[in-house]
């Protein structure tokens, strides 16, 4: 993948959850914008009726009271071979370089990736 924004970086964004975690950053915005989108994600499987509002309360919850720690980057290693079919291209509209390519993978299931956890 050519022309990738730094914001769109896994070596970029890695760097910056590492960063915040092994400083203790309580102001991190990286970290705060995290919160905010697992927050907004939720209240979209709420309003699809994908949780229920016991679920939605529980992340909000998690969410409000997680440590910086536990925003720690992992790694997904997401062979192409098993997801091909499940790849949807980011609009350029949405892209963070309009000469880059990202791609979505919707719906992606255990067994479909790898996580490996680095140690701090």
């Amino acid at each position: 993948m050519q022309n990738i924004a730094v914001s769109s970086s896994p070596h970029h964004i890695y760097l910056g959850y590492s960063d915040s975690v092994k400083s203790r950053d309580r102001h991190s915005d990286q970290i705060e914008r995290n919160r905010r989108g697992i927050k907004k994600g939720a209240a979209a499987m709420l309003a699809e009726k994908k949780i229920t509002d016991d679920d939605y309360q529980r992340i909000v919850f998690i969410v409000d009271n997680a440590e910086i720690a536990d925003f720690k980057p992992m790694l997904y290693v997401i062979p192409a071979n098993k997801v091909h079919s499940k790849l949807s291209m980011v609009p350029v509209s949405e892209l963070a370089n309009p000469m880059g390519e990202e791609y979505r993978i919707f719906d992606l299931q255990d067994g479909e990736f790898d996580a490996i956890e680095f140690k701090f």
